[in-house]
């Protein structure tokens, strides 16, 4: 076959066949996910589709045993009034 006929043929492959797997990869329908701890230390929280919820379990062990008493946030309120942007903070 000459060069120039095996160049015209891959291109066509590639034009047609690159949709094809395009389209496969797109909406097959992905396979079931068991969540276990052969393949995640997580286990619980769970999303309803049944993936593990990240951010409600980092935020579980990094609030800890926090209480409003504890935050920082309830003091700067206290200090900066109820209007905080036009509140004047002393200077050092």
């Amino acid at each position: 076959m000459p060069r120039r006929k095996i160049r015209r043929l891959t291109v066509l492959a590639l034009v047609a066949g690159l949709p094809v797997a395009f389209s496969v990869w797109f909406f097959w329908p992905a396979p079931a996910l068991r969540v276990s701890t052969e393949i995640t230390y997580l286990t619980d929280p769970l999303l309803p589709d049944g993936r593990p919820d990240y951010e409600t379990h980092w935020n579980g062990i990094l609030r800890g045993d926090l209480g409003p008493n504890d935050n920082a946030m309830t003091l700067l309120a206290e200090a900066m009034g109820p209007d905080p942007e036009r509140s004047r903070l002393p200077h050092d």
